[in-house]
């Protein structure tokens, strides 16, 4: 009974020590910003579009040209990923509407 005493104590102060600690760290969930989306689908969606234009093109040529733009398409649609990940949690733009219509759009990607 005892043993169960002294670790419910060390959890308890482990639980405060580390509420202490993060508490003067900003949040690491900021409050969506409509900006900051339009940057991140821009960024995303423009790259993937030429990129995948581009390899469409190349592979016409020949597969092997087409070839090394894999990797920079499959990085943009890991990206496109976690865009619909972060609506379908409702963090990504602060209207409901808008994390539904992108998180289904990111999807189809």
């Amino acid at each position: 009974m005892r043993i169960m005493a002294l670790m419910f104590r060390a959890v308890s102060l482990w639980s405060t020590s580390c509420h202490t600690i993060f508490a003067g760290l900003p949040s690491l969930s900021p409050l969506a910003s409509t900006r900051s989306a339009a940057i991140q689908l821009s960024t995303t969606l423009l790259p993937l579009l030429a990129l995948i234009a581009a390899a469409i093109w190349l592979a016409s040529i020949s597969p092997a040209l087409a070839f090394p733009l894999a990797l920079p398409i499959g990085g943009l649609l890991v990206r496109c990923f976690i865009i619909q990940h972060d609506c379908g949690h409702g963090s990504f733009v602060a209207s409901r509407l808008a994390n539904t219509a992108i998180g289904r759009l990111m999807s189809l990607l």
